[in-house]
């Protein structure tokens, strides 16, 4: 009777063990540099800086992972910018302001497989009506961010924290 609830335990801790989802760990993202020097873009009232980032993420994970992109053939996944080591209501002001469509047509990125993308990051996107003053922060301490996903579906196979997140790097206006 022991050894047969002992391997019943055994093949119940397989079967868990099966269930198990890999860390984040499994799909460093990391960026081409650790600081980055914003151009102003376009001057005036409100001026934009920007900068082109190359991004580089590896599949170390043993299934097909998939990035949300925007359209249905966009070329490169949808991206965060998160602030890191200072508080702004608005946060990190390169963040993109998305208008995407529901669709089921996500990045594919296969087991052992590395994508590079290349994006321009711009900002500030936000402004308060009438103002020059703009939301969230130009310069200090990033990271970017990917929604990553075992499935094609846009909900219920997420990851865990659902996010491929990069290296740090700074950024640092023109002067």
């Amino acid at each position: 009777m022991r050894l047969v609830l002992f391997f019943c335990l055994l093949l119940a801790g397989c079967s868990l063990g099966a269930d198990f989802e890999p860390s984040t760990d499994d799909l460093p993202l990391r960026t081409d540099q650790t600081v980055y020097i914003a151009q102003e873009q376009q001057g005036g009232f409100r001026p934009i800086y920007g900068f082109d980032l190359v991004a580089q993420l590896e599949n170390k994970t043993g299934r097909t992972v998939y990035l949300a992109r925007c359209y249905p053939n966009s070329l490169h996944p949808t991206y965060g910018v998160e602030l890191l080591g200072q508080e702004d209501d608005g946060g990190a002001a390169y963040n993109a302001a998305w208008a995407c469509v529901g669709h089921e047509n996500p990045i594919a990125v296969a087991p052992g497989a590395t994508r590079i993308d290349t994006f321009h990051i711009a900002g500030p996107n936000a402004w308060p009506s009438g103002s020059s003053q703009h939301f969230g922060v130009l310069e200090g301490r990033f990271r970017l961010g990917y929604q990553a996903q075992f499935c094609r579906a846009q909900t219920g196979c997420d990851l865990p924290d659902s996010l491929a997140r990069s290296n740090e790097f700074e950024v640092q206006l023109a002067r």
